[in-house]
């Protein structure tokens, strides 16, 4: 009996698509009330074998972990480099802030041609572990006065 309905379709697979990771994930880190925290992340690209030329572009951005939504500046909270691998933000105070985190999403576009010279621009992005702010409370220390007998 004959097949009729099913066709043969060619398929072209690429194995060779980009592997992403983080070669330096972000640290937690501990700050004074009011001043400046500050976060590096950095992402690397490995292709899968030697026989495609590959390259690309990556982008980069820092979430909230709370709400998953990208970092932005209010409330008194100021921030600088929201889109790049050194991230800092400042103005955060205990306890509405101590405890937050942070993650990095680096965004891997590929400009390459894969095996049987098929391009693909499909973009693959990782997330970092997720970098904690704890805060000191902020203290003035202010001399007693004296008494005299």
């Amino acid at each position: 009996m004959r097949n009729i309905y099913l066709r043969k379709i060619p398929t072209n697979v690429d194995y060779n698509l980009p592997i992403i990771s983080f070669s330096k994930q972000p640290e937690d880190v501990t700050i004074g009330s009011g001043t400046t925290a500050n976060f590096v992340g950095v992402a690397t690209v490995q292709y899968r074998n030697a026989t495609s030329s590959g390259s690309g572009s990556f982008t980069y951005q820092w979430y909230d972990f709370q709400t998953s939504a990208p970092v932005v500046a209010g409330s008194g909270v100021t921030i600088a480099g929201a889109a790049t691998t050194e991230f800092s933000i400042t103005g955060l105070v205990n306890p509405t802030n101590d405890g937050n985190k942070y993650f990095l999403r680096a965004t891997f576009v590929p400009t390459y041609t894969g095996q049987g010279g098929t391009p693909n621009a499909d973009p693959t992005y990782v997330d970092s572990t997720a970098a904690v702010v704890t805060i000191n409370p902020f203290m003035t220390f202010v001399q007693q006065p004296t008494t005299s007998t």
